[in-house]
């Protein structure tokens, strides 16, 4: 028991950071963004358009899922009582889990689309 109590305190820390990573980045992208005149993307076709917008609203549970991790970090210096914030962590959980679903679905789609169509997607992604 105690061997697992120590490997679940700095797998918990990494936790943390991660989330505190995922929020600086979603701030930054965000903020790129907006300095490059917003999220508009004006592209030719319905596909493209449709697949931008997707990307838009998927910066949504990505905000929920940093706002309500830091509510539960950091409840005491928020000022709620520990009671309060359950409806915090259960949407934090769901929708990292909805995240964690969408990852694989998302990796398939973009390797079925740099064999199809949309050759190079991958090295456009990375390479901007």
């Amino acid at each position: 028991m105690a061997i697992a109590k120590a490997i679940r305190a700095p797998m918990w820390q990494w936790h943390i950071y991660l989330g505190y990573a995922l929020g600086i980045l979603l701030v930054w992208r965000l903020a790129m963004a907006w300095k490059n005149g917003g999220l508009g993307y004006v592209e030719p076709d319905l596909h493209m358009r449709l697949l931008h917008w997707g990307y838009r609203i998927l910066y949504l549970p990505l905000a929920v899922m940093v706002l309500t991790g830091l509510i539960a970090a950091f409840y005491k210096d928020l000022g709620i009582a520990k009671d309060s914030i359950a409806w915090a962590k259960e949407l934090h959980e769901t929708v990292a889990w909805a995240i964690i679903a969408f990852v694989p679905v998302h990796i398939a789609v973009v390797v079925i689309a740099d064999n199809t169509d949309q050759k190079w997607i991958v090295s456009k992604m990375i390479s901007g």
